[in-house]
């Protein structure tokens, strides 16, 4: 209990509870059912959850502290990392025996690779699992194993209106800049809580987080409680938002042109606006329809929805020349 905690584990669980309040976006509600799920999945895994905790979040945000918390409390032979790219690359899964839980890294699902990745993850989300290795014939066992994802894009993955498969928090820090200016002026704060997980008194920590999560067990929430009973991922804001964009045209093209460096001005990391202009107008987008001022003027409001929910950091339009070309650039 609490009154047991030494100032040390006392201050170290109010920094935890913070930083779980920054991953979820500010979002009261939300940290309450990550740390449901956190308790759930770490102190009581006998039980199964079917549905994942999506966090999104620029690198270095924080987003890997709960697979150590993971280690501390469930011990690191039943916790497995996995990348996207191992998701996807291989058909042996043999990582998935004894794993009670599953951080999957780097999460991007797009291109070519969407369904493939889609379709692994649904598996992880079912009651009975199929594990096959090298040289070993694939059986199936009850599934225990519970899934965090991780992902810097704001977009990993493609989700509907139906989806019951993703609980999804969107960190406060919207973006490297803003990350990189809470860090100039908070240089520790990350440090303080990996060292506590990771450092000399990990062992003093864990019973303070045992303890911190199963508070959480004793007052279950309505949104968490209603989630377990019907296996449906709790709505977020932003799940909103992603579904909103999934929804408009042109999506899946952009991303993919852009994943596969098919046009050089328009890269993760920066975006010519004339070039993807002209794109549009010579029907890279399979838009040859739209042709009146109204619907190019739609048009070009879709893209901005869905570039004001990418993944990039929107300076004041740049006017910079590239290759001869004058372009205007975020």
């Amino acid at each position: 209990s609490r009154s047991k905690w030494s100032d040390a584990q006392a201050n170290f669980i109010e920094k935890l509870d913070a930083h779980i309040f920054t991953v979820c976006g500010g979002d009261k509600i939300a940290a309450h059912i990550l740390c449901e799920f956190l308790a759930t999945a770490l102190l009581t895994p006998e039980r199964t959850i079917q549905w994942f905790v999506l966090m999104i979040g620029p690198e270095g945000s924080g987003k890997s502290l709960f697979l150590y918390i993971a280690n501390l409390l469930l011990g690191e032979k039943f916790v497995k990392k996995v990348t996207s790219a191992e998701l996807t690359g291989s058909r042996f899964n043999d990582w998935a025996e004894q794993s009670l839980l599953v951080n999957i890294e780097e999460l991007k699902a797009s291109g070519q690779n969407r369904i493939e990745t889609q379709n692994k993850l649904k598996d992880l989300s079912n009651p009975i699992i199929s594990v096959e290795g090298k040289g070993v014939k694939s059986y199936s066992l009850p599934n225990y194993t519970s899934v965090i994802a991780n992902s810097n894009f704001n977009d990993p993955v493609k989700i509907d209106s139906g989806d019951r498969r993703y609980f999804i928090i969107k960190s406060l820090y919207r973006n490297e800049v803003e990350l990189e200016e809470f860090l100039r002026k908070n240089p520790d704060a990350f440090k303080t809580i990996y060292d506590g997980i990771l450092g000399p008194e990990k062992n003093v920590n864990r019973d303070a987080i045992a303890g911190y999560l199963a508070e959480f067990l004793a007052t279950p929430s309505r949104e968490f409680s209603r989630a377990m009973r019907e296996q449906r991922a709790p709505m977020t804001d932003f799940k909103r938002t992603m579904i909103g964009v999934e929804q408009d045209p042109m999506v899946d093209e952009l991303h993919d042109v852009i994943e596969t460096g098919r046009c050089p001005f328009l890269q993760p990391h920066y975006m010519s606006i004339t070039e993807l202009t002209n794109l549009i107008e010579v029907d890279v987008f399979n838009c040859a329809e739209i042709i009146s001022v109204t619907e190019k003027n739609a048009l070009a409001r879709t893209i901005g929805r869905f570039l004001t929910k990418a993944p990039f950091y929107f300076t004041e339009d740049i006017r910079i020349r590239i290759q001869g070309k004058r372009h205007t650039v975020h």
